[in-house]
């Protein structure tokens, strides 16, 4: 959960205050070029979510096989 937290920080479309200041938001909606930086800007963040959690996966496999090979040796 508190992984969930950290990458997830706030869950409603506007950000809070203190998300704007500490990652250079936008603090208003009015603007068409803002709204295509904050969409990028989300893009973006959403890009990296993705391949992180690919990569976590990716290494919970590996370490499973690994426990399995090591449960397999120490059988024989």
């Amino acid at each position: 959960m508190d992984i969930e937290d950290f990458l997830y920080p706030w869950k409603t479309s506007q950000p809070p205050s203190w998300a704007i200041e500490r990652h250079n938001l936008p603090n208003h909606r009015d603007d068409e070029l803002d709204d295509i930086f904050y969409r990028e800007w989300v893009k973006s963040h959403d890009d990296k979510i993705g391949r992180l959690q690919t990569e976590m996966i990716s290494v919970q496999n590996q370490i499973h096989k690994l426990q399995d090979e090591l449960k397999s040796c120490t059988k024989n």
